[in-house]
């Protein structure tokens, strides 16, 4: 067989299978097999499979001419597609993924606020007006028109007429450090019950709190602040006097203009909520003002119920993650999306009313053997509710149209916009919100949305309500603060002697003891996840002074039968490391750790019988006990993950302190965490707020 016949007979192959998967866009098959056919000959075969490199990537954006037209919508399509082919092994399974998608840092603008020019023109006019609030802000007779008006049009981050008309003078909460909270209860939009104990703490720019302290002074804790109705009124009659012409949206874009001009870029994005960071929460808050009584008994009891709660939750979520790390199968091979189940793909595009009950039971069966062969709970969730809805339609409660437009909402804007349903990011949550707001559909096909997405969580909420309750996951993971760390130590050094029985301690003793403060070190000052942590090599890990480094790389992860999370994850992190006492617990464990067998590659090692230990990576378990004793100091929700919000927060922090104006010095932090952007960094790992508090 000559070369070319079997080039051309793996093509053919390759089409022949992309047609049996659905999910691959019929679009993409033309264009992959236009650019295949042009390079055939220089096309590299492994195995009877094309095996894609970087080089096809560069032939494939020239002929379809996608650098003539970028489009970030499009290139996440291609890239999506790209990894189904190897998801259903048409491709070689070594080929490179689709770099667009790699490259995301290489696209972001850290300050996208800076080119907003919209409303420019009546910067002057905006700026005359916030000045005569200020005077209403100085007289008694004027005070509280004066300061209703600039929490709706002027304050950092604008708030809501529904945040301040409830708003009592027990929601205000007076600090110390002359600074002032308010507590909002939290309107979720994904809720499913009427009272969720959720809330919102939003910390007040210098230029109100002098009314708030005011308002703390001379009102009973019940009495409601603004409790005169015609406030609103007093707003829009000045809005229309002294901001003639100008709508609530383009005012709220001149404010951003207004504090871009008058704040550094970077305390901008932060502090205007460019890019939400993590909610301050009140036990945070009560932490780092201890013995001053800022949360009431109740606020007390509520705190420590919602922890249990999202604590429970994450015993749930972590027990189903062990559970499918112990099957050796890889998990993009055995986790679809709802278009891969092909009976069900084939039911959705059935026109009209032309299937049969033969068609829906097929689909039905389908579906219930793929659940009983896989233990992925993201699936079982995603799929438990699509067998609830064929069941109604089955039974001919339900149209197929209906069914159809259920699950073509869910999957467009719940199913595809989280990675995992058990385990759903706040910052998820967020993001899906968000887009409902910019893409700027009519209100009644965003209110469709929500009520379909609140109808999935109430169906699971019945059968997984660790999961499910929303309120739990707007709860905020806390940070270790860094005068928390040595408290900590301690408690591990106690818990481990306990735990172990220990009446002498030797060397191997004192190593697993070091061990595990190291990791807690470790994860402050370097900000690594749990498993590239465990996965470090020797070769990884070098010093020079107080400068300690670590590789992340993929070899030790691949070890372990674990992958970088994302392309960006490949990385060194830098540690300046100056704490004497710190900096003691390392010196000690280094020596004992160089003196090991050179046989223990790993740099943290796994315990085995009688003390001995042994080659392998050190064991999950421990990494439980150390959020045990985080949990135990803390008295917040905090693991062992909270290290790399700790590592996050201060780095911003020093960044502020030292005077960094750009925003670009976040880029840099999100390339060592090993984000594709620094909006993950902010949202996810930030606490400005804490910090803002923490400083004083």
């Amino acid at each position: 067989m000559s070369d070319i016949v079997q080039r051309n007979n793996v093509l053919q192959s390759t089409l022949e299978g992309m047609k049996k998967h659905p999910s691959i866009d019929a679009e993409f098959r033309r264009m992959f097999l236009t650019c295949v056919q042009k390079h055939i000959e220089e096309m590299t075969i492994v195995k009877k499979q094309f095996k894609i490199n970087t080089q096809f990537f560069s032939w494939f954006i020239v002929d379809m001419e996608l650098d003539k037209h970028p489009n970030i919508k499009e290139e996440k399509s291609l890239y999506r597609n790209f990894l189904r082919l190897k998801k259903f092994q048409l491709i070689h399974p070594k080929s490179a993924s689709f770099f667009p998608k790699s490259l995301t840092l290489l696209s972001v603008n850290p300050n996208h606020f800076s080119l907003l020019a919209g409303g420019l023109s009546k910067l002057d006019v905006f700026i005359e007006a916030r000045n005569i609030v200020f005077t209403m802000l100085k007289k008694k007779e004027t005070r509280v028109q004066g300061a209703y008006i600039y929490l709706r049009l002027f304050s950092s981050t604008p708030l809501y007429e529904s945040a301040l008309k409830n708003l009592t003078a027990g929601d205000v909460i007076c600090l110390p450090s002359h600074q002032v909270l308010l507590v909002h209860q939290e309107n979720l939009t994904f809720d499913v019950s009427e009272e969720t104990g959720a809330y919102r703490l939003e910390l007040q720019d210098e230029h109100i709190v002098d009314f708030f302290i005011f308002c703390k002074r001379t009102l009973l804790e019940n009495e409601i602040i603004f409790n005169d109705t015609s406030l609103e009124k007093v707003m829009k009659d000045f809005k229309d006097k002294h901001l003639p012409g100008l709508t609530i949206h383009l005012i709220k874009n001149l404010n951003k203009n207004f504090y871009l001009f008058y704040s550094s870029p970077l305390k901008l994005t932060l502090e205007s909520k460019i890019v939400s960071s993590v909610p301050l929460t009140l036990n945070e808050v009560d932490s780092i003002f201890p013995n001053q009584n800022i949360l009431s008994a109740k606020q007390q009891e509520i705190e420590s119920v919602r922890i249990e709660q999202v604590f429970k939750r994450r015993e749930v979520v972590e027990k189903e993650s062990k559970e499918k790390s112990k099957k050796a199968v890889k998990e993009e091979s055995t986790s679809y999306a709802m278009m891969d189940i092909e009976s069900l793909s084939e039911l959705l595009r059935t026109k009209g009313t032309k299937y049969t009950t033969l068609k829906v039971e097929e689909c039905i069966s389908e579906i219930k053997t793929y659940l009983d062969n896989t233990s992925i709970l993201h699936d079982h969730l995603l799929f438990g509710y699509v067998l609830y809805l064929l069941e109604f339609l089955l039974r001919r409660k339900l149209a197929l149209s209906t069914v159809k437009t259920y699950l073509g909402l869910l999957n467009k804007h719940l199913f595809q916009m989280v990675d995992n349903l058990a385990d759903i990011k706040p910052e998820e949550l967020t993001a899906i919100s968000h887009r409902l707001e910019v893409m700027r559909y009519k209100s009644a096909s965003v209110q469709a949305v929500y009520k379909n997405i609140r109808r999935f969580f109430r169906f699971h909420k019945r059968k997984h309500p660790e999961l499910m309750d929303i309120s739990t996951l707007y709860y905020p993971k806390s940070l270790v603060f860094k005068c928390e760390l040595n408290d900590i130590l301690a408690n591990i050094e106690v818990e481990y002697k306990m735990r172990n029985e220990v009446k002498n301690i030797g060397p191997t003793v004192r190593f697993n003891i070091l061990q595990r403060k190291i990791l807690v070190l470790f994860g402050f000052y370097f900000g690594l996840r749990k498993s590239e942590i465990r996965s470090r090599l020797m070769e990884d890990f070098y010093y020079y002074g107080d400068n300690f480094y670590m590789d992340i790389n993929s070899k030790g992860l691949n070890k372990i039968k674990r992958k970088l999370k994302t392309a960006q994850s490949k990385r060194r992190v830098h540690a300046n490391i100056t704490d004497a006492e710190h900096r003691k617990i390392i010196d000690e464990w280094i020596i004992l750790r160089e003196r090991m067998d050179k046989r223990y590659n790993y740099l943290f090692l796994a315990k085995g019988s009688g003390n001995k230990m042994l080659q392998s990576a050190i064991e999950e378990r421990v990494f439980d006990e150390i959020t045990q004793a985080i949990k135990e100091v803390t008295q917040r929700y905090c693991t062992y993950h909270s290290l790399r919000h700790s590592f996050a927060t201060y780095r911003v922090k020093e960044m502020l302190e030292k005077g960094i104006k750009t925003p670009y010095a976040l880029l840099e932090l999100a390339i060592e965490m090993g984000h594709q952007t620094p909006d993950t960094t902010l949202s996810a790992y930030v606490h400005y707020e804490v910090m803002m508090l923490h400083s004083q």
